[in-house]
């Protein structure tokens, strides 16, 4: 009986090595990007025990080669959770600045049933673009969208074929964009790129003329940004009647 037991823990003694010296040759982290994201609404969320209420919380994205699929991810020895993932990056919420804080330089690791198996050659230095920089007087207080008609036909083309559209729908957001600075906002509907905007007596406007387009970015959230990264996301969402 001695003798199977020893044969058994020399067994997971080798299994545990060979975890360990698993490479991770699937995932692969590149930069680290953390977007802010003002809340519709609060949210309540227990941590050890206590509750704490949050009106913002902090979208972080790891950028680079995710082609595992089934794995979780350590920041020193806090397991994230909720991890999403997708083949060129993975997201996850934290809602508390000082988790975020005091994750800060710690090595990042991989595993499975909630143990780590091998450390990833990448360090967690997120970097959250505050106040002090281009951002600073940058805010959106408001949105409201028409349909207009235009004063002449306009033609797009797209995949080869050129579409032509006699009506529009206006897109105007209230607030204050800065729009006057040498390296202009980027405003974003959920993942859509506004490609073009004029200023307004109160903020700024966009055109949407492909009426499925609109459709599409029905309820995401606007938010803004610089150098193609979104910077922040508003609690306002673009609602079609």
């Amino acid at each position: 009986m001695k003798t199977l037991i020893r044969l058994y823990l020399i067994s997971m003694i080798i299994s545990s090595s060979s975890l360990l010296a698993q490479e991770p040759h699937d995932i692969k982290i590149d930069a680290t990007h953390v977007i802010v994201q003002d809340l519709a609404k609060p949210v309540v969320v227990e941590a050890q025990g206590a509750k704490k209420t949050y009106n913002q919380c902090y979208i972080v994205e790891l950028s680079g080669q995710f082609t595992q699929k089934n794995f979780q991810l350590f920041i020193g020895d806090y397991q994230v959770e909720d991890l999403k993932i997708t083949k060129n990056k993975v997201s996850f919420v934290i809602y508390d600045s000082r988790l975020l804080k005091y994750l800060h330089n710690q090595n990042l690791s991989w595993g499975q049933n909630d143990q780590k198996i091998a450390e990833l050659p990448f360090v967690f230095r997120p970097i959250i673009h505050n106040e002090e920089n281009r951002e600073e007087s940058i805010s959106i207080r408001g949105i409201t969208i028409s349909e207009i008609d235009l004063p002449r036909v306009f033609t797009v083309a797209k995949n080869g074929e050129e579409k032509s559209y006699t009506k529009a729908h206006k897109v105007s957001l209230q607030g204050n964009f800065m729009v006057d600075r040498a390296i202009p906002v980027e405003i974003y509907i959920g993942d859509y790129k506004v490609p073009e905007y004029g200023g307004a007596a109160d903020g700024i406007y966009f055109k949407i003329y492909d009426k499925e387009l609109l459709k599409s970015l029905n309820n995401q959230f606007i938010a803004y940004g610089f150098d193609n990264q979104k910077w922040r996301i508003s609690s306002l969402q673009l609602k079609l009647d």
